[in-house]
């Protein structure tokens, strides 16, 4: 389970990667404008136990203005984050330079 692949979260992520925000940043990031979640089923296991509900079908054109709007207010929230918070914390030259692992605490 984790955030959904969407065009903000690439956006945040390549900040991150290019030393532009902090990992605590984009942490904050990720759960700007409620963007969503989505489920990766791993297992042929856990996809036997996943069963169809049902369906409904949808205007596009309405839930298309839905999610410009929360991809707009998101990246607004971004902006504003960016503009009141001073970059500290942990960057990913701090990662590679440090050699951190996944399981340190300080990540």
């Amino acid at each position: 389970m984790g955030y959904r692949a969407d065009d903000s979260y690439f956006s945040y992520a390549r900040a991150f990667l290019a030393n532009t925000i902090s990992l605590q940043q984009l942490a904050e990031a990720m759960r700007f404008g409620n963007l969503g979640i989505q489920i990766f089923v791993q297992s042929e296991k856990a996809f036997k136990h996943l069963a169809y509900v049902e369906a409904d079908v949808v205007r596009g054109q309405e839930y298309y203005i839905k999610r410009v709007k929360r991809d707009s207010e998101a990246r607004t929230a971004y902006h504003r984050m960016l503009e009141e918070n001073v970059p500290e914390g942990i960057f990913v030259r701090d990662i590679i330079g440090k050699e951190m692992k996944l399981n340190d605490l300080c990540i």
